[in-house]
């Protein structure tokens, strides 16, 4: 019996160290979609969403995609928001927005990288170049990392999106989106 709870225990473990490996050891898979997000001032805004969600659900078939935080099925559901600021758009982690508590405040994004592609982004930066409490320009065209709130393995998810196409008047974003997995990985790319 007591070699039995040891076994779970370690499998246990094991599961959850694999979750966070982000020492290149293992698999990468690198999930891709195309989001079109709206400002909530928009008129879109009604039947577009206005707000991204980078993790990958629990089978791991798809990222969550655009989320409608008003909505109380995506309440805290969502990583990136879509904002109009001093008629300009920008991204806000949730904290940014006011959202201080649990795990969703940990989401984050970088400032924009200009002059480099999606391909070129091979790693999530360090810690420290991410803003979880202010907001960055929407640029189309630079490449972005996001860190996601911490889901699914309770790790955080990495992503890189870019802004195809932006529309300041109609307050429209149409983003590419790769999300890593497994969750916690730092890489962007599914090769090395």
């Amino acid at each position: 019996m007591r070699a039995g709870r040891l076994f779970l225990a370690l499998s246990f473990a094991v599961a959850l160290g694999a979750c966070n490996d982000t020492t290149g050891i293992g698999e990468v898979t690198i999930l891709e979609d195309t989001v079109v997000l709206a400002a909530p001032s928009a008129a879109a805004a009604d039947t577009l969403p206005t707000a991204l969600d980078v993790t990958v659900g629990v089978l791991g078939g798809s990222i969550g995609g655009g989320r409608f935080p008003e909505r109380v099925a995506d309440v805290e559901q969502w990583d990136l928001a879509l904002r109009v600021r001093d008629g300009e758009l920008r991204f806000f982690p949730p904290r940014a927005l006011g959202f201080n508590r649990g795990t969703q405040s940990r989401a984050a994004i970088t400032r924009p990288m200009t002059g480099r592609t999606m391909d070129e982004v091979r790693e999530a930066p360090a810690s420290n170049q991410f803003l979880a409490d202010s907001s960055v320009a929407v640029v189309q065209g630079a490449v972005y990392v996001v860190r996601s709130r911490p889901a699914g393995c309770y790790a955080p998810f990495y992503a890189k999106i870019r802004p195809l196409e932006v529309n300041v008047a109609a307050g429209t974003v149409r983003l590419a989106v790769a999300t890593t997995t497994p969750c916690g990985d730092l890489r962007l790319v599914a090769k090395d």
